[in-house]
């Protein structure tokens, strides 16, 4: 899996490593990576804790029982925005997830079963910005394992578990880590996106039976991220070891390693032995190879720096008096420090003395006086304060401190007192004394004293908090019983002594602690429970508490936010399937927060699917909207908690009958639960025709804030409706592909890390579509990569997709864009921005502005593709050049030149780009290049760019003058506005010429592409100039602000050698990748010579769905898990090229200019190399990137120039295949791909056949030049458009050498000629608006320009039509500049005037159609209409011509429903009164409203012999039909007979049924079989009736349109249900128009020629 992404913050905030959200969180053993023991924020009153008020709040009984014992300390942690979990885990190897309020187990989850009693031995440790807590677990048989988990999900994290097992020591190759004799007790370690583990083995060990030595001692160094092992240290060395020495195990009686932060722990070794021993002094900078009783200090986990070793190591030794019974506490510096010695730490062995130790000299072996150990009175260079022995019989745990009231530090003894230790000062110098005891005395084991405040340490607040054993007669000094006294004294003693505030008994242990939060204790138990102290509810009588237990069950609690896809995979079965399950479980359980995604309509049908839940009123969806096949998206909000979701299918062509299902919603919501925030569709523009919208600079305010904003975790939802808008740019008109009406651009998607993110996505267009989220990694949710034919099927037409996705690995710039042929050149792309406001970076600026580089092209790529890749006219395969360049959308073009296709040109108003700032204030700018070819040089006048991010990576500020920003690269950089108040360029230039680009730019480019930086309030216009020799930085030159060395390359990895070439296939130019595998030096043949070319069938369907070897075209090669691979780019071409990785960051290990393989470097920087998914490869030059085959998936490695992609310089990866194989082929991609494979059978042909490739085709009329209706006319070619798959042409104004010149809001006549004047198409096909003219072979077609004389004029090969399109071309409409009307006794003046001036119909370019809206009649109405009361109307029409010609359309053309008198069309208005009056210019059909319901004022049922009453009683009450708006019809579902029914439903039996509706004068009308001729005939004797058929279910649904009074049963009305239906003429076997029912000719007594026409 993808390694977890986290950020090692740079900002110098604190000394500390681990990063609380709350205050109060404890995330680490001692509350902090020094080990203070102290908790200063921990809400405990010591006025509470001396009172009644103080008792047991809760203890929880753990479902592992007496055994499950809790000895670690609990952890808690908030997950934003203020959730605080408490986080627990046991010897019996459980975690467990607990409420800190009132104990209740919110989660839990068993790693298996522990050996020797000592599963989870250490205290874990969590990530406090993501929530990832680790620990070890040792498994029986014998395994040690480090576990990497979400501490309240309780899931694995990418990378882990990681296995100990067999390593090997990094110092000392022959030691090999064996679980069974190690225990991994002292706490982890979290440090610089490092953890730490530490062993130790407890007992001899023959060597000749091992490869690990008698009480070895380990660290182990894994990175938190990937999971991979840096280091394992031996604190053996090598040789010692082979000589027979052993020990150095590293125990520290649960107390773990220390760290400041600056790269280095340190921590404590025990008794170990050497040949001979240690007998020479050693200073502690030249550490021996073996560390035994000794203090390390390591740098990076694994090299020794300094340390210490008592002068008497040997004497130690002998009476086991190791110094590993404690870990290292490093006292906080702001109080106990001096001059002379910075930082102090204490140690403490076993038996004594106490020391208080230099961390920066730590004081080596006998460095003092008489080879004893440094004394600072003697030697103040170092520092060894050994004042005193402590008492008792010794020390198993670590100090405790208080840093404030003068600062004291606590010593716990065994069989002794607690000490209170106070700085002082001697002669200036730091010291410290002896200052009280406390009066308990403890036995043999002891946990380390802790102390608490109020309010970040207020003076007198201060608790001291001992666990011990009652005391115990020497002789049972190591029974260590678990009858513990927890104790609590005032911190500060008063005359000498400590006073008790409290104490309790409780069974807890040696090597443990508390955590104090929230004013409570929470310790665990020996016996199997979590216990709280702190203030009870009302005052108990008692001041001594004993712990009482209760249990607490387990709730079956999963583990994360699931998804469900919900779906019918064949209509003849009436039942869901869910995620491949089949049936779907019923109900279906699931939680607050679940995605469920129905997917029900997978066969073709005219309407979608609408699933309504049960209860009344409430909806889950109000239907798809009349798409068909579509999915939607229910995000079970917390409200729905203990509630059950009833849902149906009632459009059942695609499903079956009788489907229903029910969401159970779990009562209790999981603490992953997240509210769902459900954006907007992004900003729709008004568009005119031609469309003016642009795009304004995205700014987003970021509110000032320190370090660690709490913040919420959410579902985001977007809804993309992709179509063809037109927009300008740089001022030119043109086609673009846009999202929600509006250019593509203005739909970012934004959300915070860990967000999950749904897309759906509407394709509108022609043709199929894909989106790809260019940078995700998507761990996990490969098939939502959005690689048309590698990650999915693409988006056919008129369909939708759901992605969903997580972006807890992600953060930063990213963008999305079409991922299927050459849609994104046309502008479908737009930013992706992820935040994370836990991240001090975003605590630096105040602004965050995204700043869009692209280059533009005015002609379709689907016009310029195929001329690109024709070899035959270009033969060099040069790039097409882009027209413009845009930041944000906005450009210039030079309208003076010329431009292909004769588009219009104007000033675009909103260029150049403006970017305001307030003086002194920091913006973040993310820079991005969402071009297609062209790299921008950007860069702003007088100011520096500090880079803080590359492609997703957050960097250590970087300060630079100018970027170079290639093509899907990201920059984010942070700009100081500290230059006087004024306005200053900002400069995208676009590079041309070699090596940047091949081709010849056109006369109308302006590479030099501007926007401008604005102080606030400066008006001047811009006078700034560049920097002179600007500096700019290679991709080496950054360094990732998280380290995270490269992997080395090992044998079983992959060494590979990528070369291309283009060369043609069939005349068209084609790439030719090749990937060649180098071992040993020598590189081999290239694994595939194809040019990649995927199939129908995409790549995850292939893999994950057959579990087969990809087809040679995919140009693929396979990754095994965990493999490491490196890719050595070499380019052999005199063009620079972008090579973006999917799925990954790389490595950037070199990158250079080299004429061969053989000069290619093969040494690199391994430490921290830069990180990045897109790189360039300079002409002539080489890149060598690595990075780890670590996220299951197919992924794709591709040069990012479009242009390159449309040739097939790609390849594949598939990484883990297993891992593929065993996450499966999602329903929903199945189901994208069944909907994609059913247009490509049905309109892939009729969409873009061409019958008259090759031929001219061309526009001719009275403006031609020459002869009228001349086939010659030069100016009116027309050319194919393979993207709308139709010809155009577009004038700006009449061709100069017209016969008859044009001009604006002027009506010409033309044609379409065919093959030079062979063939002419107008009028006579019935299509365009008739001139009445019949010049030149037919009649004309007439156009009306527009205003400024430009139209554009179409011709569909497939069907003849032609038609103009002025100024729209979305629509064809026949009555473009009519007067539309409508027209009724409600009309001002006289009934049905043409003239009515308050019925102005307007065109809907979109809807294509007219329309006018009443609120009310008008107030000069001859009647005015009522609501509810029927009235009539027309549409009247008059041609835009002298005298007038009115044309009436109503009821005649059979659409609406007629009114007794003649023609007449009738309407209701609403109750509102109001109304809406549509006409289709097409088809010339009349009506109003959205849905016509004839019986909106009365009551519609369904009756039948299960109605209450007798047989068709129509006073049933329980079948009272819904009337359903998106349908226009009304509905009813049986589930089951409805109450009182005289006769009970069976399932899988048939019935009669009629629908009733009620007359206005009380009546009854039966609709049925003979009625209409709709419905089945029914089974009983009265034929008129219709059939009800209900399933085993007992379900069925009647259906009842109003408007035509048809009833039916289900999905669809049939009436050939079961009857053998074909089509047949000349071209079928025998003799012509065969029927095989009847006579020759005849089908059922009618003609065959009527049935087909």
């Amino acid at each position: 899996m993808r390694p977890l992404i986290r950020k090692l913050f740079l900002l110098a905030l604190s000394s500390l490593r681990i990063y609380p959200i709350r205050a109060d969180d404890v995330l680490t053993f001692g509350n902090n990576n020094e080990r203070h023991n102290y908790y200063p924020n921990s809400g405990i009153d010591p006025a509470v804790v001396n009172s009644t008020l103080w008792g047991t709040v809760f203890s929880t009984a753990l479902p592992g029982g007496v055994a499950d014992k809790a000895k670690l300390q609990p952890l808690l942690y908030t997950r934003p925005p203020s959730e605080q979990i408490l986080f627990i885990t046991t010897e019996l190897n459980n975690a467990y997830v607990l409420s800190p309020v009132d104990g209740q187990i919110l989660n839990a989850r068993s790693f298996g079963t522990n050996l020797d009693k000592e599963g989870i031995a250490g205290t874990p440790v969590i990530d406090g910005v993501t929530g990832a807590a680790y620990f070890t677990t040792r498994l029986s048989p014998g395994s040690t394992l480090l576990q990497g988990i979400d501490a309240v999900t309780l899931v694995d994290l990418p990378g882990f578990p990681v296995i100990f097992d067999g390593v090997a020591a990094t110092n000392a190759p022959s030691i090999k880590y064996v679980t069974s004799p190690h225990k991994g007790r002292p706490a982890l370690l979290l440090d610089g996106g490092i953890v730490y583990a530490t062993f130790a083995a407890q007992f001899l060990i023959p060597r000749e039976h091992s490869e690990t030595g008698s009480y070895q001692g380990w660290v182990f160094a894994v990175n938190a991220t990937s999971g991979v092992i840096k280091t394992a240290l031996s604190f053996v060395g090598e040789s010692d070891f082979k000589n027979g020495s052993a020990g150095g195990g590293s125990w520290m009686s649960g107390c773990g390693p220390a760290a400041t932060g600056d790269g280095s722990i340190v921590l404590n070794t025990g008794n170990g032995w050497t040949v001979g021993d240690l007998t020479a002094p050693m200073p502690g900078s030249s550490p021996p190879a073996s560390l035994f009783e000794a203090t390390v200090r390591l740098q990076n986990g694994y090299t020794p720096l300094d340390f210490y070793i008592p002068y008497n190591q040997s004497d130690m030794d002998t009476e086991d008096k190791d110094l590993a019974s404690a870990g290292p506490v490093i006292l906080p510096s702001s109080v106990f420090s001096s001059p002379a010695h910075p930082k102090v730490m204490v140690v403490i062995s076993k038996t004594g003395p106490l020391r208080f130790i230099d961390y920066n000299n730590l004081g080596g072996f006998q460095q003092g006086t008489n080879g004893r150990d440094l004394d600072s009175q003697l030697q103040a260079s170092s520092f060894v304060y050994d004042p005193h022995v402590v008492g008792g019989i010794g020390v198993w745990g670590c100090a405790g401190v208080y840093p404030n009231e003068g600062g004291y530090v606590y010593i716990s003894m065994a069989q002794g007192p607690t000490q209170v230790w106070a700085k002082s000062l001697v002669n200036g110098e730091l010291a410290f004394e002896w200052l009280a005891n406390s009066p308990d005395l403890s036995s043999g084991g002891s946990m380390p004293p802790a102390v608490t405040a109020l309010n970040n340490g207020q003076a007198g607040s201060a608790i001291l908090w001992s666990f011990r054993n009652p005391p115990l007669p020497v002789t049972s000094q190591f029974a260590f019983v678990d009858n513990t006294l927890v104790t609590a004294y005032a911190a500060v003693p008063v005359n000498g002594v400590l006073p008790k505030l409290w104490e309790a008994s409780i069974p807890t242990r040696k090597f443990g602690a508390a955590a104090y939060a929230n004013g409570k204790v929470y310790v665990g138990t020996t016996d199997g429970n979590v216990v709280a102290f702190g203030q009870l509810a009302a005052p108990v009588t008692a001041t001594t508490t004993t712990t009482t237990t209760t249990t607490t069950t387990v709730a079956a609690v999963q583990t994360s936010i699931a998804i469900h896809t919900i779906l019918a995979p064949d209509p003849r079965q009436p039942i869901f399937s869910i995620d491949g399950t089949n049936p779907m479980p019923n109900p279906l359980n699931v939680y607050a927060g679940d995605v469920v995604v129905f997917s029900v309509g997978v066969h073709t049908a005219v309407e979608g699917t609408n699933c309504v839940a049960a209860n009344p009123g409430v909806f889950m969806t109000t239907g798809l909207g009349g798409n068909p096949d579509n999915m939607f998206t229910y995000i079970v909000p917390a409200s729905d908690a203990g509630l059950t979701r009833n849902f149906f299918c009632d459009f059942l062509d695609h499903c079956a009958s009788g489907m229903v299902g029910a969401l159970q919603v779990n009562a209790t919501v999981p603490p992953w639960y997240v509210a769902v925030t459900a954006l907007p569709k992004t900003a729709t523009a008004t568009t005119t025709a031609p469309s003016t919208t642009t795009t304004s600079s995205v700014v987003r305010t970021v509110a000032p804030k320190v370090w660690g904003p709490a913040y919420a975790l959410k579902t985001v939802v977007y809804e993309f409706a992709i179509s063809n808008i037109t927009t300008k740019e740089d001022g030119v008109i043109r086609w673009t592909l846009g999202v929600n009406g509006a250019a593509s651009r203005l739909s970012p998607i934004e959300c915070n890390k860990g967000d999950t993110v749904v897309v759906i996505v509407t394709n509108n267009l022609n043709v199929p579509t894909t989106l790809h989220y260019h940078g995700l990694f998507q761990n996990g949710t490969t098939t939502m990569d959005g690689t048309a034919g590698v990650s999915q099927c693409p988006i056919a037409p008129g369909e939708s997709y759901t992605y969903i996705f997580d972006t807890t690995y992600n953060e930063g710039t990213y963008w999305w864009h079409a991922h299927i042929g050459s849609q994104y050149m046309d502008g479908l792309r737009g930013p992706m921005i992820i935040s994370n406001p836990a991240n001090p970076l975003e605590a630096t600026y105040t602004n965050d502005v995204t700043v869009m580089l692209e280059d533009w092209y005015h002609q379709q790529s689907v016009v310029m593709a195929p001329q690109y890749m024709n070899i035959a006219t270009n033969p060099s395969g040069i790039e097409p050049v882009f027209d413009s360049g845009l930041v944000n959308g906005n450009g210039q073009y030079n309208c003076s030149i010329p431009i292909a296709g004769n588009l219009l040109c104007s000033q675009n108003p909103n260029y150049p780009t403006v970017f305001t700032v307030t003086a002194n204030s920091t913006t973040r700018f993310r820079v991005l290049n969402m071009g297609v070819f062209a790299v921008f040089q950007f860069s702003i006048d007088g100011h520096k760019l500090t880079v803080v991010e590359v492609d997703g990576v957050e960097v250590v500020p970087y300060a630079v003058d100018s970027l170079l920003v290639n093509v899907a690269q990201r920059y984010s950089v942070l700009v100081t506005a500290n230059q006087p108040a004024a306005k200053y360029w900002m400069r995208a230039t676009m590079l041309t010429g070699m090596p940047w680009v091949l081709g010849n730019s056109g006369n109308g480019l302006n590479p030099d592409v501007r926007s401008i930086l604005v102080y606030s309030g400066a008006t001047a216009v811009p006078t700034s100039q560049p920097t002179t020799n600007p500096y700019q930085a290679a991709d080496t030159d950054f360094v990732p602000a998280i380290a995270r060395d490269a992997p080395a390359l090992g044998a079983n990895d992959l060494d590979l050698i990528f070369t291309f070439s283009f060369s043609s296939v069939n005349g068209t130019l084609a790439a030719f990748p090749r990937l060649s595998p180098r071992v040993n030096g020598v590189v081999g043949a290239s694994l595939f010579e194809n040019s990649w070319s995927p199939t129908a069938e995409p790549a995850i369907s292939i893999v994950a769905g057959k579990n087969q070897s990809l087809p040679a075209s995919f140009d693929s090669i396979e990754f095994a898990l965990g493999q490491v691979v490196q890719i050595t780019i070499v380019n052999g071409d005199a063009m620079q090229h972008p090579f973006h990785l999917h799925g990954h960051t790389f490595f950037v290990l070199a990158a250079g200019k080299a004429s061969s393989i053989s000069e290619i470097p093969t040494a690199f920087n391994m430490i921290n190399p830069m990180q990045r998914d897109t790189i360039t490869v300079s002409a002539y030059g080489y890149a060598v990137i690595r990075f780890v085959a670590d996220n299951p998936g197919i992924w794709l490695f591709h040069c990012h120039i479009e242009w390159h992609m449309l040739t097939g310089f790609v390849v594949t990866f598939v990484e883990s295949r297993t891992d593929i194989v065993s996450a499966g082929y999602p329903a929903a991609s199945a189901q994208a791909c069944s909907l994609y494979n059913d247009y490509l059978d049905t309109f892939i042909q009729r969409n873009c056949s061409n019958k008259y490739a090759g031929t001219d085709i061309r526009v001719t009329g009275t403006f031609a030049s020459g002869l009228q209706w001349s086939a010659n006319n030069q100016n009116g070619l027309m050319t194919f458009d393979e993207f709308n798959c139709r010809y155009a042409i577009t004038y700006r104004g009449s061709p100069a050498d017209a016969t008859v010149p044009f001009t604006g809001n002027s009506i010409v006549e033309y044609k379409v000629t065919i093959n030079n004047g062979a063939e002419w198409v107008g009028c006579d096909v019935g299509n365009c608006t008739c001139s009445g003219s019949s010049e030149g072979g037919g009649t004309q077609c007439m156009l009306q320009t527009s205003a400024s004389g430009r139209t554009t004029i179409y011709f569909d090969p497939v069907t003849g039509y032609t038609w103009p399109a002025p100024p729209d071309p979305s629509c064809y409409n026949p009555y473009y500049g009519y007067d539309i009307r409508v027209t009724g006794p409600f009309s001002a003046t006289t009934a049905y005037a043409p003239k009515n001036t308050n019925g102005v119909m307007t065109y809907d370019s979109v809807l294509c159609r007219y329309s006018i809206t009443y609120t009310s009649s008008p107030a000069d109405a001859t009647y005015p209409f009522m609501a509810g009361v029927a009235s009539a109307f027309k549409v009247t029409m008059s041609a835009p011509a002298t005298p007038a010609t009115i044309t009436w359309f109503g009821c005649d053309v059979g659409n609406c429903t007629c009114s007794p008198q003649s023609t007449n069309c009738l309407f209701v208005p609403s109750v509102a009164n109001t109304v809406t009056f549509f006409f289709d210019p097409v088809t010339q059909y009349v009506w109003y409203d959205s849905c016509y319901d004839w019986y909106s004022q009365t009551s519609v049922q369904v009756t039948g012999p299960f109605s209450t009453g007798s047989e068709f009683n129509p006073a049933n009450t329980n079948a009272v039909m819904k009337f359903d708006s998106s349908r226009c019809r009304y509905a009813f579902t049986f589930n089951g007979s409805p109450p009182g029914a005289t006769v009970a439903l069976q399932p899988s039996t048939d019935y009669d049924y009629k629908v009733t509706t009620k007359n206005s004068d009380g009546t009854y009308r039966w609709w049925g079989h003979f009625d209409r001729g709709n419905c089945t005939s029914g089974v009983g004797d009265n034929g008129d009736d219709c059939q009800l058929s209900v399933n085993q279910y007992t379900s069925a649904t009647v259906l009842f349109d109003p408007a035509t009074n048809y009833t039916w049963q289900d999905s669809c009305y049939n009436p050939y249900a079961g009857v053998d239906v074909r089509v047949t003429g000349p071209w079928s076997s025998g003799a012509p128009w065969r029927g095989s029912f009847a006579s020759p000719g005849v089908w059922a007594g009618k003609p065959f020629i009527n049935e087909l026409n």
